[in-house]
């Protein structure tokens, strides 16, 4: 393979097409380098071409550990993240339960309502007719312009 001016002989494990590649590029750094450094010998192309790879690796260490970094960052964001959603999700859960406890209380309320009403209340003649009825709790509900306007048209006076 010729190098710059050189001819080597490479031995490596890699596939000779790898090889010629390589050999290649390295052939074209110092060609570029000589070309912008006219009189400059083999030898100090070689150096300086060796100089300039060193230097993009380095650079590429560099990159690649910002980007581990980042990595390590967003790994450690999205593990709060899930932990977050885990907590949120068992806080819904438990609000679910919450309401399903407060609405089994409110029809246990409704029941003892409707027994203390009187027995020719409006519930059971209600009943007779086949209308809809309204649980004691609904009727005692009230709307923000009731509760602002008590004495137009309240139910309970």
């Amino acid at each position: 393979m010729r190098i710059g001016s050189m001819t080597y002989r490479v031995l490596a494990n890699e596939n000779a097409e790898y090889m010629r590649a390589i050999a290649k590029m390295a052939d074209e750094l110092i060609c570029t380098l000589k070309s912008q450094n006219t009189g400059m010998g083999d030898q100090a192309a070689s150096v300086l071409a060796l100089v300039n790879l060193l230097d993009q690796i380095e650079k590429m260490k560099e990159s690649g550990s910002q980007v581990a970094g980042a990595q390590d960052r967003l790994q450690k964001e999205l593990e709060e993240s899930q932990a977050n959603l885990l907590r949120m999700r068992e806080q819904c859960w438990e609000i679910k339960k919450d309401l399903l406890y407060y609405r089994n209380l409110c029809e246990i309320y409704e029941e003892r309502i409707s027994q203390m009403a009187p027995a020719g209340s409006s519930r059971k003649s209600a009943k007779a007719k086949g209308g809809d009825e309204a649980k004691p709790l609904d009727r005692m509900q009230r709307s923000f312009e009731e509760i602002e306007n008590p004495h137009e048209n309240s139910p309970l006076s």
